[in-house]
């Protein structure tokens, strides 16, 4: 696992311990916080967690790292594009850290928890808001590279006639970002083109995306809720001096709320792909040359083709991506995990998407600049 993602995970452990449900030392706190200090990580496999009694097997090698575990590697942060690696014994050791000696509960406490879906699952939302907001900011200079309308971005249509939160909010960015444009026409027809009105990929963009607006908005509530939860067991309330035996540890909501991000990142990648196609192609794009080549021509400069056939192959990875994880579920653990979240699987699965995502993203970005320059 990448190291932030440990560390990520290091820290949402020392948070839901600090709630004080997990009935651990305040040394195990300070501890976790060392290493986070120290920037010295545990190289923590990329696989062979189901997320159902917490990421047991990831967050063990925190736990033997604390304790100086001879077979262990650490991951030492140097400034500079290569970190050095140390045993945990000789990690520890050179951050001035003591091996850790547990007591009882507290190595439970430490791996029975989904902190590391979680912080996978946070990595993957970040992403995901970012290029949400670049996919209306491509939208928009879209439109005016089509030489749109504001039409469809009109308040009464999205504010009064269908308000669906999501829909209203990306309709009211897309009306507030055109509202100084020059390049936009007031009627559904521009003098001396032919131009029967925006295309789907511009007349429903709020329509489109609004829904991917909601369902982000509620894996955040999700998220929020899980990075600040106890997800151990058992657990210790402090009011009533009673313990209690459950199954928090179970990271489905956090598997919910990565397929949301995962489903939407493919819903986003779908809509960039179609007004790409239309700028690319010249019966669709209002006056705009093939494959936005330049004056050359199409037999001399084949433009964005290349960039074109990268967006289908970038397309249809992320809508396989797309597939929900947990519809794969195996029993573990002869059958005492029957149901298992499959979290961080998923988690790594949405961080992917939000990858490729970004790629054609980059490609979308440079195409409607293209597109504006050759207006």
């Amino acid at each position: 696992l990448p190291c932030a993602w440990v560390r990520g995970a290091i820290l949402i452990r020392i948070n839901s311990f600090l709630r004080g449900h997990s009935c651990v030392r305040w040394d195990l706190i300070e501890r976790l916080a060392a290493l986070l200090r120290a920037r010295i990580t545990p190289n923590v496999p990329l696989q062979g967690s189901i997320s159902a009694s917490g990421d047991l097997a990831p967050l063990a090698y925190v736990a033997f790292a604390l304790a100086g575990h001879p077979s262990l590697t650490m991951t030492i942060y140097k400034p500079g594009p290569i970190s050095e690696q140390d045993t945990a014994q000789g990690a520890l050791r050179s951050a001035g850290i003591q091996p850790y000696s547990f007591a009882p509960k507290e190595v439970l406490a430490l791996i029975n928890g989904t902190a590391v879906s979680a912080a996978v699952a946070a990595d993957a939302l970040g992403s995901a808001h970012t290029l949400l907001l670049l996919a209306q900011v491509v939208t928009v200079v879209h439109t005016e590279a089509m030489l749109g309308f504001r039409a469809p971005f009109e308040s009464f249509l999205h504010d009064v006639a269908r308000p669906h939160t999501g829909q209203c909010q990306i309709a009211e960015n897309l009306r507030n970002w055109l509202s100084d444009s020059s390049m936009l026409q007031d009627r559904e027809q521009s003098a001396g083109i032919e131009y029967p009105g925006p295309v789907y990929a511009i007349r429903t963009a709020p329509q489109w995306l609004g829904p991917v607006l909601e369902d982000f908005v509620a894996a955040h509530e999700t998220l929020t809720t899980e990075l600040n939860s106890s997800t151990d067991n058992p657990l210790f309330d402090p009011t009533s001096k009673q313990l209690y035996h459950g199954g928090n540890f179970q990271a489905a909501a956090v598997t919910n709320a990565v397929e949301k991000i995962r489903d939407g990142l493919s819903t986003i990648g779908r809509l960039i792909f179609a007004q790409q196609s239309e700028l690319l192609n010249p019966q669709r794009s209002n006056g705009l040359p093939t494959c936005l080549a330049p004056s050359l021509g199409p037999n001399k400069d084949g433009g964005l083709k290349g960039i074109d056939i990268a967006n289908a192959s970038y397309l249809s990875e992320l809508n396989f991506l797309a597939n929900r994880v947990n519809h794969f579920v195996q029993s573990a653990e002869m059958d005492n995990q029957s149901v298992n979240s499959l979290a961080l699987i998923s988690a790594r699965f949405t961080v992917m998407a939000a990858e490729v995502l970004k790629k054609l993203m980059a490609n979308a970005v440079y195409g409607v600049l293209q597109a504006i320059d050759l207006r």
